[in-house]
């Protein structure tokens, strides 16, 4: 009996997949295991599951899940693969029960080149166990993978329990690992994310990149558990960042802050320019870095708005306007040849509090209200 199940079951994904095949390129995904490519509601037979369906799939098929809560890790090892969302609905993809390393709802691995997700709800909460020790993924991409993550809603990449939200754990899209030695590529835009545990977008170690635009991260506002970040680019990996908007990333703790966007050790590739960083605890901050540029740039709101630490050297931040933060709008904390005896270079830049003076330029009309605050000493959150 057992063997008969086993083997009707393979049969009709085989069935499936052969009938959907010939429809172009393009297969079929619903949790009731009945629509075709053009529609959800048909009783013909489809995939019941995205990763039964990425199994089954050569190179260059677009798997179009439909509406629904679909409780399953899925991994994508196969070139050209596309994940649609499709349908009126929202196809949701959430941990299950049990979940296995490397704990991420999506992962594109191994030969996973010129993927893409796209029109999908990811969202946790993670299964307790998993806190603290092991990582947790919204979106992973590693083992040298290159991937599109666009127009998806990423929620909730945290613990159940809000006893371990202080867990260094919960990262809404992963692009590499250094700590595990783990090489990514992507393509993120026009996502939003929200409510994660550490961090929303993260790319990280030599060799990993990724394009970041006009994605919407927010954090959960101001926290005594954790210093979480919005995006972070680190340890030599390299970001070229764009119109994302960045905020409510604040920690309440006298141990560290959180950052809207950080710059940690970047490689000197990483650019950003235009986007809008406010409400969090440093807006915008370069941390051990060389080389970079910040440009068109808005860090407003804060208690810092841009800041470069004492070991940051040679960067050009331009073009760019801090106001409304109750430490400093412009800081630089480091010493050499730049601008207003740093180690940087400042250019058109409009701030009010400025240290030293002459990085920012005062706006033309002068921030009234807010004194400054007392704040911890913004020591890295990295992760």
């Amino acid at each position: 009996m057992y063997r008969t199940l086993v083997f009707v079951g393979v049969l009709a994904a085989v069935l499936a997949f052969g009938a959907q095949s010939a429809m172009a390129a393009s297969i079929v995904v619903d949790d009731d295991g009945h629509a075709t490519p053009a529609n959800c509601e048909s009783n013909s037979l489809a995939y019941s599951t995205i990763q039964a369906a990425v199994d089954f799939a050569p190179s260059g098929t677009t798997v179009k899940v439909c509406p629904g809560v679909y409780n399953e890790q899925v991994t994508v090892t196969t070139d050209k693969i596309k994940l649609v969302g499709v349908g009126t609905g929202v196809a949701q993809i959430s941990p299950p029960a049990s979940m296995t390393a490397p704990y991420a709802l999506v992962l594109f691995t191994g030969g996973a080149n010129a993927d893409s997700i796209k029109n999908f709800a990811i969202k946790g909460p993670f299964p307790d166990e998993l806190f603290c020790g092991s990582d947790a993924w919204g979106v992973k991409v590693e083992g040298n993978a290159t991937a599109t993550i666009q127009d998806n809603h990423i929620s909730e990449i945290r613990a159940t329990s809000p006893s371990l939200y202080g867990c260094q754990q919960g990262l809404g899209i992963g692009v590499g690992r250094m700590a595990t030695s783990q090489v990514g590529h992507a393509t993120i835009t026009g996502n939003t994310i929200d409510t994660f545990q550490k961090g929303g977008i993260y790319v990280d170690g030599p060799g990993s990149k990724a394009t970041i635009k006009n994605n919407i991260v927010t954090g959960v506002g101001p926290s005594d558990i954790i210093a979480a970040n919005g995006i972070q680019i680190s340890r030599s990996a390299i970001g070229k960042l764009s119109g994302n908007t960045v905020t409510d990333n604040s920690y309440t703790g006298d141990s560290a802050s959180s950052s809207g966007i950080l710059l940690f050790q970047a490689n000197g590739s990483t650019r950003v320019n235009g986007d809008t960083a406010s409400a969090n605890d440093v807006n915008i901050w370069l941390s051990d870095t060389i080389g970079m540029q910040v440009s068109l740039a808005h860090a407003n709101d804060g208690g810092w708005g841009i800041v470069a630490d004492s070991d940051v050297f040679n960067n050009r931040i331009l073009d760019s306007v801090a106001s409304g933060n109750s430490v400093a709008d412009c800081e630089d904390d480091s010493a050499g040849s730049g601008t207003a005896g740093t180690a940087n270079t400042w250019k058109r830049n409009t701030g009010t509090i400025s240290s030293p003076e002459g990085i920012c330029d005062p706006p033309l009309e002068t921030r009234s209200g807010s004194g400054a605050r007392a704040m911890a000493p913004h020591a890295s959150p990295a992760r």
